[in-house]
């Protein structure tokens, strides 16, 4: 979810839904609101709003997946250009995650309608070397949304492609400290 109206129908829908509230800039207010309806993970990507995470999230059973970005085309929509924290960033957040008792994991997003199934390669290679530099053993990466469906035009997106690549390389970066993977349609 992305916003509190988001939450609150997921809620409606789904009572004993796990949420994932993913938007990684929300005022205390949000925050707040969040908690009150269970959200135990949450995403971050930077320190001031890592701060307020702290202050106002449980850390019992919450999960924060740091969120970092990549210079990577080939995407209809680059997210990188307006959410996630650069490598040195993901580093101290990562270290500052699991310093406050939070379950940490790392999260990114290639960009809207991404057809290169080697950006998710990059991205999970950089997490992979985010997490050693921080020291720490993440539980899960959301390795983001940006499936591209084929909307009758350009490159018909090759989704078996997208998954192998996620799968071989994930295997390649973490080795016998794989975390789980969590991927958003």
């Amino acid at each position: 979810c992305a916003s509190p109206f988001e939450i609150d129908l997921i809620r409606r829908l789904a009572p004993d839904a796990a949420i994932h509230y993913n938007n990684p800039v929300r005022s205390r207010a949000e925050i707040g609101h969040g908690v009150a309806r269970r959200v135990k993970s949450w995403s971050v990507d930077s320190h001031s709003e890592l701060k307020k995470l702290i202050d106002l999230v449980p850390a019992t059973g919450c999960e924060i997946s740091v969120r970092f970005k990549l210079p990577v085309s080939g995407a209809a929509y680059n997210f990188g250009a307006k959410f996630g924290a650069t490598e040195d960033v993901a580093v101290e957040l990562l270290k500052s995650v699991a310093a406050a008792g939070f379950i940490p994991s790392i999260t990114f997003h290639p960009g809207t309608q991404c057809t290169d199934p080697m950006a998710w390669g990059s991205y999970i290679l950089e997490a992979a070397e985010i997490a050693r530099k921080a020291g720490v053993k993440i539980a899960r990466l959301n390795v983001g949304g940006g499936f591209p469906s084929w909307r009758a035009v350009g490159v018909k997106p090759d989704l078996e492609a997208i998954f192998a690549t996620i799968d071989r390389v994930a295997d390649q970066a973490f080795g016998a400290d794989r975390p789980a993977l969590v991927c958003e349609p």
